[in-house]
Parts: structure tokens; sequence; C-alpha cells
């Protein structure tokens, strides 16, 4: 009798294991939740969970091990952040500034085909 349905025992088998593969990514997605706050940015969702990865896999925070260069790692934070918004910073003037010249070029093409246009028609 089984050897009737034969394919389709192949295809609830692979259903099967596609719901048993898809475990882990949905466990994934609940941490994720957890770790979510209003207006985070993507790269902070990533380093909290990439916290979140790291002290399970020492075994829990009562396993941490805190070491000097744990501690001088925290307190460097803050320079971080302000070096690293500082580059930011850099970076959005710069594409700002590119935008204009760009803007400026299309301006000055703009008024060459004009002025061209102006002396045909006189």
């Amino acid at each position: 009798m089984f050897q009737d349905f034969k394919d389709l025992m192949l295809v609830v088998r692979m259903i099967c294991y596609l719901f048993h593969g898809n475990a882990n990514v949905e466990r994934g997605f609940s941490v994720n939740a957890e770790c979510l706050f209003k207006n985070m940015k993507e790269e902070s969702i990533v380093a909290c969970r990439q916290t979140y990865d790291a002290v399970l896999h020492e075994g829990g925070v009562d396993a941490l091990e805190i070491t000097k260069a744990f501690l001088h790692c925290a307190r460097n934070t803050h320079s971080r952040y302000a070096e690293d918004l500082e580059r930011r910073q850099q970076v959005s003037a710069a594409e700002q500034e590119a935008s204009m010249k760009r803007k400026k070029i299309l301006k000055v093409k703009e008024l060459e085909v004009n002025c061209l246009r102006i002396l045909e028609n006189a």
C-alpha cells in the first residue's frame, strides 16, 4: 500500500526536514525580539545579538570571566563612540559636498544649453 504513495511520502519527509531545519532560525528570531527596543538601528541590533551570543558561548553571565582587557574595553566605549560619530559626520559632509558639486555642474550645463537656445532663436 505504501508503494503507491512513495512520492507523497518523500514530499512529506522533505517538509518535515524543512521545518526541523528552521528551528534554529526561529529561535534566533525570538532572541532578537528580546533584544529589540524602540528606535534601534540595525548596527545596535547586531551588536546586542553578538553580545548575547558571546555570553551564551561562555556559558552564561555567571561563567563570564571579567579580565583587565574586558574592563579596559568597557571603559573606552564612549571614546570609540565619539570617534565613530566624528567619522560618520565627516563622511556625511563629504557626501553633501560631492552632491553640491554635481548640482552645480548640472546647473552650469543647463545654463549653457539655455544660452545656446537663446542664441539660435536670436
